[in-house]
């Protein structure tokens, strides 16, 4: 077991770049009503965080915070409060949520500028083919979602959406799942909008 947790943490920088935050061009749209057949496709569990903000997490995303990949991704990002494993369609990768503490109250557009210019790092050294596919904000009913996308090796792409409580907070929330294709990336985000738009701050 000791050999087998040793390997696992030689591994595990590379998932961090699946799950730590990183997205170039600013645009505003309009979001496609879901059509009756997508909403039924999906159905959800609750989750609840410390501070008491829910999310609705669909039933296709298997819970893994507490087996021993979640708990060694957490070791390494402690900002990480749920890590779900998703099967296709839905990119068949690790969907995360984290809540990054900015030590004191910022605007959600001060925080969100940060992780657009952050620079992705495998372990301590800054991340190679590395890239900014895009970021922008979604006008999405009521709801303005900010969201980002990044690309490492041509090969991974990282789709993240956040959430603030009122716009101005000490915690950002980032939902992140990757995908492995660039077609993919339509479906990771349809699939990661309904879980941002459910984003409850009053459970």
């Amino acid at each position: 077991q000791k050999l087998q947790r040793k390997i696992m943490r030689i591994l595990i920088p590379c998932l961090t770049i699946l799950i730590c935050g990183c997205t170039g061009r600013n645009a505003i749209q309009k979001h496609r009503n879901d059509t009756p057949s997508e909403k039924e496709t999906l159905s959800y569990n609750t989750y609840v965080d410390s501070r008491g903000v829910s999310f609705e997490i669909p039933k296709v995303c298997e819970d893994i915070t507490n087996n021993e990949l979640g708990k060694l991704l957490k070791e390494i990002n402690p900002s990480l409060d749920f890590v779900g494993k998703v099967g296709l369609p839905y990119g068949n990768s690790l969907f995360s949520i984290s809540s990054y503490n900015a030590g004191k109250e910022v605007h959600i557009d001060t925080a969100f500028n940060e992780t657009v210019n952050y620079i992705a790092k495998l372990g301590e050294e800054p991340a190679e083919n590395y890239r900014v596919v895009d970021y922008g904000i979604k006008r999405i009913d009521e709801k303005v979602l900010r969201y980002k996308i990044s690309c490492l090796n041509d090969s991974v792409y990282s789709i993240m959406y956040y959430a603030m409580k009122d716009n101005y907070s000490r915690y950002l929330y980032e939902l992140k799942l990757t995908c492995r294709s660039q077609n993919d990336i339509k479906t990771v985000q349809d699939f990661l909008e309904k879980i941002a738009l459910s984003v409850n701050y009053n459970h």
